[in-house]
Parts: structure tokens; C-alpha cells; sequence
């Protein structure tokens, strides 16, 4: 049920794009229960302003908006019954949690109203998100662990780039709407377990480590909120936490925690209490990015936002824990509270680390991810080893204006990239080139500067330098590497890509045909190369596809044309496969594998071409480029703006290079050698091609993201659907075959719901990918 949910509310279109529109209209004091945010929205009737208010204002709607929200899938008296949903007196329906999205991975995250106060399970805040952008790994990661997890955002962020993530929170009722959360967004590999800080985990330890601990003082007689309060002072717990790292980060491991420290008279410095809570092992190094703070402003915020939690409507009992909160925090000699994120890395050699405070007020650029956290600790390590040992960690002070320095390189990246974004590489690579001179072992300026070259076509000595960073696992090294070898080296490329290693070993027996279906294999040429193109036309020669191809010229594909009519054109000098007959494109293939079972073993692709679909010579080696390049198991090329298509996910779309998406059209699939052993089998289990999309996407199911629309090629389908005078219908007509019976068949053989075409993520024209959980 709950990952229908997700699926739902991302095919009405609740999104980032469609929600901050009415967030932004919203007063600045109280944006949540705006009641202009609930004004806008009512005049709006479209499903996804309905799942708005219902989900995310608290503003109920109709018995009959809110089964309109939920489709069929979903039966509003059984998310009335688990009480997901409740009634309110007037008998309309709202949620009993809030939606809120995490922009980071495309999340939805359902949590807790945190107003009534008690033991809720709190959602995510800016705080967290930024924290979820410093702890969510840049290359493939074995395991991670969310301590303290709320409602899971830290964990499902880290998840896509993870083998496995536990995520330990002491409050169950947290871990539930966790666990509830993996599954609205089809995350299956994280563990949820449910105790004391560490004591869930205990005996292990992780390459990532992220929390944020409750860390606000607790006065005497105010109820108990888990996620809240972290002690007397407040950073009890915090400290706990710190201590704990130690014994569960593993070698080169980092630990990243969100805390408001308190600054309490007579307490040793900030730095120092932190190297402190470490304890004694020395190979840890401690960078602590701290907000300026130096007034009571800060307190007196925490005062009055942390009573308002216990007090929501009574004016009274709010001035009375206001002052209750001060109190407590001058008894306790709080001056202060600052924000901080601190990171601890466990480092590989023998020499001890170090530590370093940097307030944001002296730095020109904030860090906001992964790979900003990583450039710090590589700038502290050559600080830190440039200078002696005692001298570097007194005080961090050589340390620091190492790390000054790196962050204002950050600043010369930013102009860097955004040169590149706007088609000015020769302003873009002296930055770059200057940026690699500064930070020797930053990732960003190495991948932009090969990047430029590679694009120019003058970038071959990029190899040696990248393949470090590829063997590491590096996903944008390693299609550096692929772009380097493409047309040159094939075999080196496609290892790069690494589309062949999930090719299955052989073909699994097929099932008898459907139908009857007798072809006749012929083939003109040795052939050869890595790729196939099949066409299925009645005459090739007056085909829309044959207008676009050369085939003598050079290419990485086969040609095999299936004329399935009989035809006296020759085709000996065009084709190195002449495939007669056959009562559909998808059965003929399969009536050719049956009969000739090896004939498509060579090849790590096949594109399979209706005949009126055009495309250009040079776009079919793009596109199988591109379906290499990003590991596309079933891949389409978008349709231009001139096609007939009935999905709109089809249309191609200029700002992105390749869309990973649900399902793709049958007109122009394409499958990879391993794509094609898992799907064969239901190519002739509907003739008509309807239900095959959603059948392919199911038996690939395992393989997230692994379906994708390629817009960097756009085809033409310029034969309009007639589904009762169109020359194909009527072939279907002829032989008793009913489509929209032959679908519902298909699905209920496969145990698949249909499934339209829409978009999971998407690859920009820098490389920068989005991947939405499905």
C-alpha cells in the first residue's frame, strides 16, 4: 500500500516544482497553516493541490477529492482504518502526518505535527537536508548508518549510494513512520532497528556515520519530547554521541553530526571539548564548521520556539515556560549557542590527525556537500602535514588558514562551472587548470578540465589520470574513461560503462508461440559489430527509417532488415540480415532467436525499428552510446516534437541528455543483451505491442533505474495511431486479436499492473544526474 502511495503521488505531479509555488506564497510567520497558502490551493482542481492540502496543509477535502487523490489502487476506508487519514466533524478527509520533500533523492517524507509536543517523530529541517548533502557518499559506499533517524530523511538520502544502511532511533513510533517512509519511496536496502544511541549496532562500524541528536537544555517540570531536549545542558547526549564514534567508524570512515552546542561559562574550548569527547584515539582528525553566534539572541529563539511546542493555545502556560526555559539557561551560565556541523575521520596512516574550527563569518563560501567536506579534509591533511605535528594540532590554527584557503578555491570552482554550464569552456579551463595546481587532490577541477578536453576531442592523455579515480568506483571517471575510448577502442569503452557484466550467460528455453509464426533467416555479410538495428517493414526501400541510414557508410551496428510482406527488392548491399516474414516486429524476433537460438549473442544491443520511425545514421551510434554510457538496460529515443505519441513522457526534452523513466513504447525499444535473455519470452505473448512496456519493466524491476528515454536523439514517428482504419489494427483484425484484451491477458499472466511512461530522473547536459526513488 505504501509504495503505491508513493507511486501516486508522483504520478499526479507532488513535487518540488509544483509545491514551492504555493510555499512561497505563504507568510513568512507561519508558512505551514498559511491560511493564502489554503486560499490558493482551493481554487486549484487539480489532483496534485488536492494531495496538497490533504497531505501538507492540513486542510481537509471531500471524501470524493481525497478517492480522486488516491486512484483506484488506493481505497480511502482502508487508509481511514490504519489511520493514515482521518475525519474531521464535517465529515471530510485530512491526514493524521505531514508530507514534506526532501529536494535531496526526491523524497517523501511523512512526520509528525511537532506542535502538541510529546514523543513525535520530527521531519526534516533545512538543518537536516544540509546535513543529508555532507553525509550522502559520493561513490559507492558499503555502509552507512543513520543515528537518531526520525522519520529516515538522513538514511533514504544515503541509500541510492549505499550496499546497505541501518538507520537506530530509541522512539518506535519514529521507526515506524521510518520504516513506513522506505517504502512510499521503494527503498528496500536500509534496516531499521529501534534503541540507545550506538546499542543497536553495537560490534560494528560503518563508512558513514550521520546524526542530529536532540541538543536543547531540558528545564525541570517540562513534558518529555524525544526528539527535542538532549540533557540538563542540552548537549549530553550530543557528546554521547561524539564518544561513540570511535568504535564504529571504519578505516577512512566519516562521521557527520548537526548539534547546537551550548557555550557555558568556565568550559574549555569548543575545540578542545569535542578532541575531548573523542577520547584518546589520536588518528582521528575533527573539523567543526561553527555559525558566528556571540549574542543572547539565539537563546531567547530556543526559548520561545521550544515553549510554543508545549503551550499551543494557551497564552499563559506559553509566558510561563518561556520564562521557565530562561531561567534554566542562566542557572546552567549558558551565554551562548552555536550551530555546528562537525565531521570526524578516521584516517589510514599511521600519523595522528588534527583539528580545526572555521566560523562561517570568516569564510567567503559555506560547504553544502559531500565532495565540498572531502576537498577540507584533503586541504587539512596537506596542512597538516607540512607542519610539525605539535604545532599543527595545539590549535588548529596552521590547519585553518589551509582550509580558508580551500574554500575560497570553492569559489573560483563556482565561477568555473558556471562557465561551463553556459557554453564558455575557454573561460571555464584556466580555472580549473589553476584550481588543480592549488588542490592537488580535489575531484571537481580534475573532472572539469577532462571533461572540456575529452568534449574537444583532445583528451586522451586524461587516462592515466582518471583511472585511479575509476577504479575507486567514480561513476563520472569512469564515463570519462568510456568517452576517451569510444570508436577507438570499443572493448575498452564498454568495459569502462560496464553494461556486459550483467548480460545473463545464455538463453533461457522458450515457451511455445502464441501464434503460428515462420520466418526465414538470411544473412548477406559477416557482420561483426557490437551493436544491431532491426527494421521491420513491409519494403525497406520505402521505409521512413531507410531514408535516414547509410549503411555503407561506417558504423558500430548491424543491420538486419525483417520484411515481413513479400517483396522483390534486393537488399543484398544494404543489409547483413534479410529476415522474411513474421506477424509482428516483436514476435519475428523472437521466431528468429527460436530458430536460429545464437544469432544474437555477439551483440550488446539491439535496436528494434518500426518502419515509420526516421532517424539519422549518426544518431543510432549516439544512441547507442548513450544507452552504454549510462547503463541502460531498455532504452527509447525520444520522439520529436512532429511525432504522434500518446504519452507525454515520450516527447523529447532539451534540458535533459537521458530521462530515467517507469516504462518505454514498443515502437523503437532497445534492449541489452541481458534486457533481451530476461524479456524474450513475452515478445509474441501480445501481438498488437499492448502491455509489453509495462511486462518489460516488471521483469527488470530488479535492476532500478535501469529503463531510460534518450533525448540527446530524437526520432520521428510520422504515421498517426489509427486504432480502427490504420493499416496494423486491421492486420490485427484479420487475426481475431483484440489489443486491449491481449493487454489485460498479459498482465494478469505476469502479476504487473500498467504502468505509463513518466520520469524516475534524469541526466543534465553537464552530467549531473537526478535519480527519483521509483
Amino acid at each position: 500500500m505504501w509504495r503505491t502511495l508513493g507511486r501516486r503521488l508522483r504520478a499526479i505531479g507532488v513535487d518540488q516544482k509544483t509545491v514551492s509555488p504555493f510555499w512561497d506564497s505563504g507568510a513568512r510567520g507561519d508558512p505551514l497553516r498559511s491560511p493564502m497558502m489554503k486560499w490558493r490551493l482551493r481554487r486549484v482542481r487539480e489532483r496534485s493541490a488536492c494531495a496538497m492540502r490533504m497531505f501538507m496543509f492540513w486542510d481537509p477535502v471531500t471524501p470524493d477529492e481525497a478517492r480522486d487523490v488516491l486512484g483506484e489502487e488506493l481505497v480511502l476506508d482502508r487508509m481511514l482504518e490504519v489511520g493514515f487519514l482521518r475525519t474531521t466533524d464535517e465529515g471530510n478527509v485530512v491526514a493524521s502526518f505531514a508530507l514534506k520533500l526532501a529536494d535531496l533523492g526526491h523524497l517523501y517524507i511523512f512526520c509528525d505535527d511537532i506542535e502538541p509536543g510529546g514523543d513525535a517523530a520530527m521531519g526534516p529541517s533545512p538543518a537536516t537536508l544540509a546535513l543529508a548533502s555532507f553525509a550522502r557518499p559520493r561513490i559507492r559506499t558499503a555502509t552507512a548508518l543513520d543515528l537518531g533517524c526520525g522519520p529516515g530523511t538522513i538514511a533514504l538520502t544515503m541509500a541510492p549510494m549505499c550496499d546497505r544502511v541501518i538507520a537506530t532511533d530509541i522512539n518506535p513510533r519514529a521507526v515506524a513512520l521510518a520504516r513506513l517512509n522506505a517504502s512510499v519511496n521503494g527503498i528496500e536496502n536500509v534496516e531499521f532497528r529501534t534503541g540507545d544511541l550506538f546499542q543497536p549496532v553495537a560490534g560494528e562500524t560503518f563508512d558513514v556515520i550521520a546524526s542530529q541528536p536532540p541538543f536543547v537544555a531540558r528545564p525541570a517540570g517540562v513534558s518529555t519530547a524525544t526528539f527535542a531536549f538532549g540533557g540538563d545542558r542540552g548537549d549530553e547526549l550530543a557528546l554521547r554521541a561524539l564518544g561513540g564514534l570511535p568504535l564504529h567508524l571504519a578505516p577512512a570512515g566519516l562521521g557527520a553530526l548537526m548539534v547546537v552546542w551550548p557555550l557555558v561559562d568556565g568550559d574549555p574550548p569548543l575545540g578542545r571539548r569535542l578532541r575531548e569527547a573523542l577520547g584518546p584515539s589520536r588518528e582521528l582528525s575533527l573539523l567543526v564548521l561553527r555559525s558566528p553566534g556571540g549574542d543572547e539572541k539565539s537563546i531567547h529563539l530556543t526559548c520561545t520556539a521550544y515553549a510554543k511546542l508545549q503551550n499551543v493555545s494557551d497564552t499563559e502556560a506559553y509566558d510561563r515556560d518561556v520564562i521557565r526555559f530562561r531561567d534554566h539557561f542562566e542557572q546552567r551560565r549558558i551565554r551562548d549557542l552555536i550551530t555546528t556541523y562537525v565531521f570526524v575521520r578516521r584516517g589510514t596512516g599511521e600519523r595522528a590527525g588534527w583539528t580545526s574550527l572555521l566560523s562561517t563569518k570568516e569564510l567567503t563560501t559555506t560547504p553544502t556537500a559531500r565532495s565540498s567536506v572531502e576537498m577540507l579534509f584533503g586541504a587539512g591533511d596537506r596542512a597538516y602535514n607540512a607542519a610539525s605535528a605539535p604545532a599543527a594540532s595545539a590549535d588548529g590554527s596552521t590547519v585553518s588558514i589551509e582550509l580558508k584557503t580551500a574554500l575560497r578555491a570553492q569559489d573560483a570552482l563556482a565561477t568555473a562551472e558556471y562557465f561551463a554550464a553556459t557554453g564558455q569552456p575557454d573561460q571555464a579551463f584556466p580555472i580549473y587548470r589553476d584550481l588543480q595546481r592549488q588542490q592537488p587532490t580535489w575531484r571537481a577541477p580534475l573532472l572539469g578540465s577532462a571533461r572540456i578536453e575529452i568534449a574537444g576531442g583532445i583528451g586522451r592523455d586524461w587516462a592515466p589520470r582518471l583511472a585511479p579515480l575509476a577504479r575507486q568506483g567514480d561513476r563520472e571517471a569512469r564515463r570519462l574513461l568510456g568517452d576517451i575510448h569510444w570508436k577507438e577502442d570499443l572493448e575498452a569503452a564498454l568495459g569502462w560503462y560496464e553494461i556486459e557484466p550483467r548480460a545473463p550467460a545464455g538463453l533461457r528455453p522458450l515457451t511455445a508461440p502464441v501464434h503460428e509464426n515462420k520466418v526465414e533467416v538470411t544473412r548477406r555479410r559477416p557482420g561483426g559489430r557490437p551493436f544491431l538495428l532491426w527494421v521491420t517493414c513491409a519494403a525497406f526501400d520505402g521505409s521512413t527509417a531507410r531514408k535516414g541510414l547509410r549503411p555503407d557508410r561506417p558504423r558500430l551496428w548491424d543491420l538486419a532488415v525483417n520484411r515481413f510482406a513479400a517483396s522483390s527488392e534486393p537488399v543484398e548491399d544494404e543489409a547483413d540480415y534479410v529476415i522474411e516474414g513474421g506477424l509482428s516486429k516483436l514476435s519475428c524476433v523472437k521466431a528468429t532467436i527460436a530458430s536460429r537460438p545464437g544469432i544474437f549473442d555477439s551483440y550488446r544491443a539491439v535496436l528494434l525499428l518500426d518502419d515509420d520511425i526516421g532517424i539519422d545514421h549518426e544518431d543510432v551510434d549516439r544512441f547507442f552510446w548513450l544507452m552504454s554510457r549510462y547503463q541502460l538496460d531498455l532504452a527509447h529515443p525520444s520522439l520529436s516534437d512532429s511525432s504522434h505519441a500518446r504519452f507525454p513522457a515520450m516527447y523529447r526534452q532539451r534540458e535533459s541528455v537521458v530521462r530515467f523513466a517507469s516504462t518505454v513504447d514498443v515502437r523503437a525499444p532497445a534492449f541489452s543483451r541481458a534486457a533481451l535473455v530476461t524479456c524474450i519470452d513475452s515478445f509474441d505473448q501480445s501481438l498488437s505491442g499492448e502491455g509489453l512496456g509495462s511486462v518489460w519493466a516488471h521483469l527488470l524491476r530488479h535492476r532500478r533505474h535501469a529503463v531510460g528515454i534518450v533525448d540527446a536523439v530524437a526520432v520521428a514517428h510520422l504515421r498517426p495511431i489509427d486504432e480502427i482504419g490504420g493499416s496494423f489494427y486491421q492486420h490485427l483484425n484479420s487475426l481475431g486479436i483484440d489489443p486491449f484484451r491481449e493487454r489485460h491477458d498479459l498482465h494478469q499472466r505476469y502479476g504487473c499492473p500498467f504502468v505509463f511512461p513518466r520520469t524516475l530522473g534524469a541526466v543534465d547536459p553537464l552530467g549531473r544526474e537526478q535519480r527519483y526513488p521509483e
